[in-house]
């Protein structure tokens, strides 16, 4: 977690990645997110910037 608006520490931010890595592969595994295929998300993006 974030302790500082300002600067977070490296540690700080490596942490907070890790967390977030590993919610989003339980995530998956458990079946209550589906994977988006990249290609798909970048056609949805671009058709929402239009």
């Amino acid at each position: 977690m974030v302790f500082s608006l300002e600067s977070p520490t490296e540690e700080e931010l490596k942490s907070d990645w890790l967390f977030e890595a590993r919610k989003r592969a339980e995530e998956l595994d458990n079946g209550s997110v589906q994977a988006v295929p990249g290609d798909d998300v970048t056609r949805t993006a671009r058709a929402l910037i239009k």
